[in-house]
């Protein structure tokens, strides 16, 4: 959400937010010091070591909408691929790509599988 929204909310309602995203703002009187406080809790990166590669995710990008329809239903590789790439961004998403590519331009789809699985698994991106 934008900050401009978040500076609009009344501080019922960003006690309730905050409380849905894990964050307790108890004892923060001022709209500005609770705003601030789940500023920072929703720009928290979690980093993963996939396939022996370091990634930094956004842990917000999991709570994305977009990422959120990817993986509902029935997981297809391309809903699958969508997710990570939205979790991961283009150029993570690109990273990893060429890690997983043999020297001959094989992507190895098994060791992408695992990588993304992990991602979309990982409960550290699912809990702020």
């Amino acid at each position: 959400m934008k900050r401009e929204v978040l500076m609009a909310m009344a501080p019922d309602e960003l006690d309730e937010y905050a409380s849905i995203i894990g964050l307790n703002t108890k004892g923060m009187d001022k709209v500005a010091e609770k705003v601030s406080a789940i500023t920072s809790k929703r720009e928290t990166t979690c980093e993963m070591v996939l396939l022996g590669a370091v990634f930094s995710i956004p842990v917000r990008n999991v709570h994305d909408k977009r990422f959120q329809d990817a993986i509902s239903g029935i997981m297809s590789d391309e809903k699958a691929e969508t997710a990570a790439r939205l979790v991961l961004g283009d150029e993570q998403w690109e990273r990893l790509i060429q890690h997983v590519t043999d020297d001959d331009g094989v992507i190895d789809i098994d060791a992408l599988g695992l990588a993304v699985s992990k991602i979309i698994n990982n409960p550290e991106l699912k809990n702020y």
